[in-house]
């Protein structure tokens, strides 16, 4: 048994040996794919040395990361700017050291993680006298080509309105090499890069610094991504560890300077030795006693000056002969107490004498455990002199030994230390109120470096920003700024500039919104320099004048309308005058003419109606016409114009259809509701004429609150009917929306609009009390939504529908236009009528007093010259109160309507009047008379 288990074995280990044998064989059968790296100088994070063989920090790690794996490196020799261009064309496939831009963005894919970060900066010669951005203003300024240091200074010199003469090199030897020689006055370049080379050219680093970028590892866009997730992955791990080989490689790189060459330690040594025998045995007695005499006098000098230096700075010597007690004192420590020598005796009592009570017995134990434990003397404690004077002092001290090792002496200093203390005090005072003002105040306050890191914050800040103090002191400002990162960048770079700056900006909160702050910032330059700002929430603010400038827009729009309604409501006022004239005339030329030759004048009244809706229209929208309402369900009337508006439409031109038919009702007039669809879809048509497409009409009942509503004046939430029209034209663009509504606007052709209908659509809207709006964008079409209250009940207004009626009554005719007047005289004596002609209100109110019974009904215009036509029907109603009046007007308003009802007039007309409806007012003024 033991035989087999043994074999059994041994062929297993067989098979395991072979195993192993051909996996290399198989893991290399993996292809191997070769990455062209381009190499530019910039060093040390990517050079060519003397040698010809590539190093730097990115060649270090991107050997590492590509170990094992499937890519092979080989590197390319090329300048900065041929590098950018060979990537682009794909004649290499990354690139090292690239700063990350919106513009190379466009066509590079970048990692995620970077490899440094840089600050731009303006290197000088020696003798340079530039000490900020504006002495370069008007002087020649080398960059390299493409370089982002480059791009970022004439970009910060723009926005500071610094004009430089900017001249490019390839390389950044090249630019320094100019600044060196003079053809120019500055260089830029990246600041860590430059500070190990400048000295070669005699230059040397500015103050003037700017804009920090990171660098990265870059491929061709949409190339080689999986490359870019291998070096981020490793990157990503390895800056979590400090001893990892990212953190070893930066520090051997960063911190290694060029050595130079130097004479062999051994023969140095061998050198000096012999010249040493040499010289030695010449000079020894000679330099020996002058050595000694020498060093004596330095010895007396240096006591000399060490006691003088003491008195200087106050310090008194004393020691104490731990024996036989005695103290000695020297003349500074008797002067520090306010005493004369010899004023007490000098023992080791004395030594404690004087020092404060509330201090004595921690002075008096330090200084017992020095003396047992040969441990140094160390203390800061007050002194109480005489009349109360208190003085802080620093007392140090140690123990000597004799030669048997035993504790001999006690020798020490002591320190006047009050103004110092003083001062600390001060300080710590001022800092206490520092940090009470800026941690009480209202305003928020951080401070950062110049990397962003938070260093400092207060309670106004915390609560401005939702985050605990914890939480802040371990971000950055770049966390919280939500702008992008290459502006918050250059508005340092500014403040760098400038020294400080004021501006509004964007902060996130921890809950995810965002609010508007004012931010003013300094910036305090040094070895640890800061940003320090305060900030001010002015989201409230801003919303405010946000809304101020919204509703001044509001009532300046408002204005325009109200100032184009009523010159529209006067032209068509004085254009009703003319309309009916040419109506009456042909009416009465119709009536004269025989049967077979009226189809002329039946044109020219046709023509004649139709101008009359157009003056309607207008009216309409100056909202001076007296409009019918009634009660109505808006989807049957809305399917039926739809049906209609299907057959003047060419078969490119879909209609989708989405009506409620339940939603409403809506108080409105049932011809405008049709006018305001078919206006809506023919813009709709007009704008897909072209390409032809489909025009979606909807239609639902939905609640509007406060919030849907906004600023819109005199619309109050609650329910409405929204009618939705979408088309996908070309659109209107944004700066000409807020025109579209304005009467004779258009962007039609010629013969394709009046530029009416919109404003009429609008007038229609706004008389319901509701409101329209539109939503478009250029080549995707628009949505008119047409929103109109909900009411409930039924308005019931009767129409003057009745043929005209033949009569024989009196009736005085008054209007001032003479053509109108012998119209409607002739026009009313052809149905039997006896008229009476008058064109002053004056001369007609005294003709009627003058026969007050002599007339059955008075028709009479309302806007006269001298009288106005309300004004002469009162006084005739105080002769006669049963006399009914018919007042004529080209345009109604509330006042009218009002005036008219509290008179009891018989009727109000419109003009222009047809026979029908002048006739139908005379029987309705006859018949409510009887």
């Amino acid at each position: 048994m033991g035989v087999i288990i043994r074999a059994y074995i041994c062929r297993s280990m067989i098979l395991f040996l072979l195993l192993l044998a051909f996996l290399p064989a198989y893991a290399s059968e993996e292809e191997v794919e070769t990455v062209r790296v381009g190499i530019f100088p910039f060093s040390p994070f990517n050079f060519v040395d003397d040698s010809g063989v590539v190093q730097g920090l990115n060649i270090d790690l991107l050997q590492e990361i590509v170990k094992g794996e499937k890519w092979e490196i080989e590197f390319v020799h090329l300048s900065w700017g041929e590098g950018l261009e060979r990537l682009e064309k794909e004649d290499i496939d990354l690139m090292l050291s690239v700063a990350r831009s919106e513009e190379r963005a466009k066509v590079m894919d970048y990692s995620s993680e970077s490899v440094a970060e840089f600050w731009g900066q303006v290197f000088l010669r020696a003798d340079g006298k530039e000490k900020n951005i504006k002495d370069l203003a008007g002087k020649r300024i080398a960059v390299v080509r493409r370089d982002i240091s480059g791009f970022n200074f004439i970009k910060i010199a723009a926005e500071l309105d610094i004009h430089c003469e900017i001249v490019e090199f390839a390389t950044q030897d090249e630019v320094f090499n100019a600044v060196h020689q003079g053809i120019v006055v500055a260089g830029i370049a990246p600041q860590s890069f430059s500070l190990r080379y400048v000295k070669e050219y005699d230059l040397v680093g500015s103050s003037i610094q700017f804009s920090p970028f990171s660098v990265y590892f870059a491929t061709k866009k949409g190339r080689h991504r999986e490359l870019l997730a291998q070096i981020d992955a490793h990157l990503s791990v390895w800056k979590k560890d400090r001893d990892s080989f990212y953190y070893k490689s930066m520090g051997r790189w960063l911190n290694r300077y060029e050595s130079h060459p130097r004479i062999p330690s051994w023969l140095v040594y061998t050198v000096l030795l012999a010249a040493g025998l040499v010289f030695f045995f010449v000079g020894a007695a000679l330099l020996l006693k002058k050595t000694v005499r020498s060093r004596t006098r330095e010895l007396a000098e240096s006591e000399a000056s060490l006691l003088e230096a003491q008195d200087i700075a106050r310090i008194g010597k004393w020691e104490l002969d731990l024996v036989t007690n005695h103290l000695s004192w020297s003349d500074s420590v008797y002067a520090m107490y306010g005493l004369s020598r010899g004023a007490f005796t000098a023992s080791n009592v004395a030594l404690f004498q004087f020092v404060h009570p509330d201090d004595h017995s921690r002075v008096k134990r330090s200084y017992r455990q020095s003396v047992q434990d040969g441990e140094p003397f160390s203390a800061e404690y007050r002194l109480l002199l005489t009349g109360g004077l208190i003085k802080w002092v620093s007392g140090l001290g140690r123990v000597e030994y004799d030669g048997e090792g035993l504790p001999a002496r006690f020798v020490g200093t002591v320190q006047d230390i009050t103004a110092r203390k003083k001062t600390e005090n001060e300080l710590v005072k001022s800092r206490i109120k520092y940090h009470t003002l800026v941690h009480t105040a209202m305003d928020a306050f951080c401070v950062s470096d110049k990397q962003g890191a938070l260093l400092e914050v207060n309670e106004a800040y915390c609560r401005m920003c939702g985050y605990s103090a914890e939480e802040l002191l371990s971000m950055t400002a770049y966390d919280l700024i939500a702008r992008k990162p290459e502006q918050t960048a250059a508005r340092l770079s500014k403040v760098i500039a400038l020294g400080e700056d004021r501006f509004e900006s964007e902060h996130c909160h921890k809950d995810g919104g965002a609010f508007h702050v004012e931010i003013g910032i300094q910036y305090r330059p040094g070895e640890d320099a800061v940003f320090v700002a305060f900030l001010r929430d002015i989201t409230a603010a801003k919303q405010a004048k946000e809304e101020r400038e919204y509703l001044q827009e509001q009532l300046v729009q408002a204005q325009k309308m109200e100032a184009i309604g009523t010159l529209a409501g006067g032209i068509a006022h004085d254009f009703n005058n003319v309309l009916a004239a040419i109506l009456g005339y042909a009416e009465l030329a119709k009536l004269n003419a025989p049967l077979s030759s009226t189809h002329e004048l039946e044109q020219i009244i046709k023509a004649s109606n139709r101008a009359k809706v157009l003056v309607r229209q207008i009216l309409d929208f100056s909202r001076q016409a007296d409009i019918e309402k009634i009660s109505l369900m808006p989807g049957p009337r809305i399917k039926e114009a739809l049906k209609m508006l299907r057959s003047s439409l060419p078969s490119t031109i879909l209609i989708e259809q989405n009506i409620d038919m339940d939603s409403g009702p809506i108080l409105g007039d049932p011809t405008q509701l049709h006018q305001l669809l078919m206006n809506l879809c023919t813009n709709s048509f007009h704008a897909m004429e072209e390409r032809g497409g489909v025009i979606s009409v909807s239609l639902r009942k939905k609640t509007l609150s406060k919030a849907d509503i906004g600023n819109i004046a005199n619309v109050h939430p609650g329910p409405f009917v929204q009618l939705d029209i979408r088309d996908g034209g070309s659109g209107i663009s944004l700066a000409i929306q807020e025109k579209i509504f304005n009467p004779y606007f258009t962007t039609k052709d010629v013969g394709k609009g009046t530029g009416m209908g919109l404003s009429i659509v609008h007038g229609i809207v706004k008389n319901s009390g509701g409101f329209i709006t539109c939503e478009s964008k250029v080549g995707e079409g628009t949505l008119f939504s047409v929103n109109l209250p909900c009411v409930e009940g039924t308005l019931v207004e009767s129409k003057l529908t009745e043929a005209p009626s033949l009569g024989h009554e009196r009736i005085l005719f008054v209007d001032d236009e003479r053509m109108l007047a012998e119209i409607g005289k002739a026009m009313l004596e052809r149905f039997g009528y006896k008229v009476r002609l008058e064109t002053s209100g004056i001369e007609a109110l005294a003709t009627f007093k003058r026969e007050p019974d002599a007339f059955d009904l008075v028709i009479t215009d309302q806007t006269m010259l001298g009288m106005t036509g309300l004004e002469m029907s009162q006084r005739m109603r105080q002769i006669r109160p049963d006399l009914p009046i018919i007042l004529c007007t080209g345009y109604s308003s509330m006042l009218i309507e009002e005036k008219v009802k509290s008179l009891g007039l018989a009727g109000l007309a419109l003009k222009p009047l047809t026979k029908e409806v002048l006739t139908a007012l005379i029987r309705q003024g006859l018949d409510h008379k009887q």
